[in-house]
């Protein structure tokens, strides 16, 4: 074959998980969502597996040794909303468990505090479906001839 189809990435990951991870996140879910990266079970338990990549703290925030489970998970869930894999009702408790996360792993009361804060009124943006508009992809051929088409 000689064209090469790519698409941009418009974001990129900070982080990759070299194990997998599993936390009880009380969103029941019917049928369980499992995909490559990860699964949410019908009982609420989110397996986080081994190579998943997720782009740490957002906004203003810092990447810090106690942000980085709570990003890994609100990641995620925010990830399976976008997608429509899970209902877009579960937001809210997406970003709960974010900050009881947080608060388990030592992070202050006010930063807490702002960061919830900070999903609650603008995590809308990130967990909204982006099916509106396809990715622009670009087809490049022998010779350097390109086509492009969607975006």
């Amino acid at each position: 074959m000689d064209t090469a189809c790519y698409r941009k990435i418009k974001k990129l990951w900070k982080y990759q998980l070299v194990e997998d991870f599993d936390i009880d996140t009380s969103i029941q879910v019917s049928p369980p969502v499992d995909k490559t990266f990860y699964r949410l079970d019908s009982g609420g338990v989110l397996l986080i597996r081994k190579g998943y990549a997720w782009d740490g703290a957002s906004g203003p925030a810092i990447d810090t040794l106690n942000w980085m489970r709570a990003s890994l998970v609100h990641d995620c869930l925010y990830q399976m909303i976008r997608l429509k894999q899970i209902s877009a009702d579960h937001k809210d408790a997406a970003d709960k468990l974010m900050k009881h996360i947080l608060e388990i792993d030592g992070m202050s009361r006010f930063r807490r505090w702002y960061s919830h804060v900070g999903v609650s009124l603008f995590g809308y943006f990130a967990s909204r479906p982006r099916g509106q508009r396809p990715d622009k992809i670009t087809c490049v051929a022998r010779g350097g001839q390109g086509t492009t088409t969607g975006g």
